[in-house]
């Protein structure tokens, strides 16, 4: 039956002389060409050398094989085994998913392979690595997580996400097949304008006067505000609390919140239901909280009451969320200055009164000043102005 065997059977000797106690060893080899299960019969027939007819019975033997192919499919609609994240906010957690299905025979074992602290510190894969029986399917989630900006679209040649296929019992390396990932984590952005302070200028007793600053979102998500007392420590840890870093939100949410304001962005920000202006002695802030959509700005009014006479400076903080913890971590300040004043007429100070004239203790001894000052004379004593 040797003619009959595939071809993917080799016999290295198919007959052959045996001398008194000799033994030889015939090689058959194997080589798995495709995918399928191989059974045959060969019959090993002896007789006498010495051609008398001398006939042994034939000995059957049989040869079985499989040749099976290890062959798992990934997403056929993601060719290039890409996972896009889009745009996240930093401390958001994001998913996607990565379908494997196993097509061959038999179990596969996959696992995912990651070496550099990049990619390790902000991507998270559950299950890493599992067996996968024929016919079923294991769908994977990625979950990306960051705490600082990253910025990643990696090809074959430069990501460090590396799928590896394993033979399910030997547990050999059967292929690798590289991940891709891209994402934009991005902390809140925004500018002040006019630029950390105000000045009211002299403002009369009892006066109110009001000056007005901009709160622009210059980033890619929603943020929101509060404005405090930045002397008030107590109010700070408050308004800290409650954005923990320890509570990631879900990306989707975001992605949502983006998608909607690009769709129909706002001009202005939405004024929180703070219950109250904010009241710091003589000033008045309006509104205290509030949120700041994508491409969109927030006026707060400052409103200033003169009370007495005195120079009035005031701190405020501005929390931020989701901006970048290194940027003034206790609130972003912001300085009003206001100096109240009550209306009255000096008249002690002759130094102010005649700044621009000469000023002298007193005409005794100074006979025919004007004769000897060619200028404007205001004696103090006599309280008599020369001129």
């Amino acid at each position: 039956g040797v003619e009959k065997l595939p071809q993917e059977y080799v016999i290295n000797q198919t007959s052959g002389l045996l001398s008194p106690t000799e033994e030889k060893i015939v090689d058959i080899t194997f080589q798995a060409l495709k995918q399928e299960k191989f059974e045959h019969l060969l019959e090993l027939e002896i007789e006498d050398n010495e051609k008398l007819g001398m006939k042994q019975p034939s000995i059957e033997i049989k040869l079985q094989a499989e040749a099976f192919d290890i062959n798992v499919t990934l997403d056929p609609a993601n060719p290039e085994n890409m996972l896009n994240f889009g745009d996240v906010r930093v401390g958001d957690v994001k998913e996607q998913k990565f379908p494997i299905k196993n097509i061959g025979l038999y179990d596969i074992k996959y696992r995912f392979v990651m070496r550099k602290k990049l990619f390790r510190d902000n991507f998270t894969i559950e299950p890493a690595e599992a067996v996968i029986p024929p016919g079923q399917e294991k769908v994977i989630v990625f979950k990306f997580c960051s705490k600082e900006e990253v910025k990643l679209k990696t090809t074959s040649s430069t990501t460090d996400i590396v799928l590896e296929i394993l033979e399910g019992k030997s547990l050999e390396i059967f292929n690798k097949l590289m991940v891709n990932v891209s994402v934009n984590a991005v902390f809140s952005k925004y500018s002040i304008v006019p630029i950390k302070t105000i000045n009211f200028g002299p403002i009369q007793f009892d006066e109110v006067r009001t000056r007005q600053f901009e709160i622009k979102n210059e980033g890619i998500f929603e943020f929101n505000y509060t404005i405090f007392d930045y002397n008030d420590d107590a109010r700070r840890n408050e308004i800290l609390k409650l954005e923990s870093p320890d509570k990631p939100e879900e990306g989707v949410k975001d992605t949502k919140k983006k998608a909607d304001t690009k769709a129909a962005p706002k001009k202005d920000g939405k004024k929180g239901d703070s219950g109250s202006d904010l009241k710091i002695g003589p000033w008045s802030i309006d509104p205290q909280i509030g949120s700041v959509p994508p491409e969109s700005s927030q006026t707060i009014k400052v409103s200033f009451k003169g009370v007495g006479q005195k120079l009035f400076e005031q701190k405020l903080g501005i929390h931020i969320t989701r901006r970048d913890p290194n940027d003034q971590p206790l609130g972003v300040v912001y300085e009003v200055v206001a100096e109240s004043c009550i209306p009255g007429i000096n008249t002690e100070n002759y130094a102010s009164i005649f700044e621009e004239q000469i000023v002298i203790p007193s005409l005794t001894g100074s006979q025919n000043v004007q004769e000897q000052v060619n200028s404007n004379v205001f004696a103090i004593e006599e309280r008599t102005f020369y001129f």
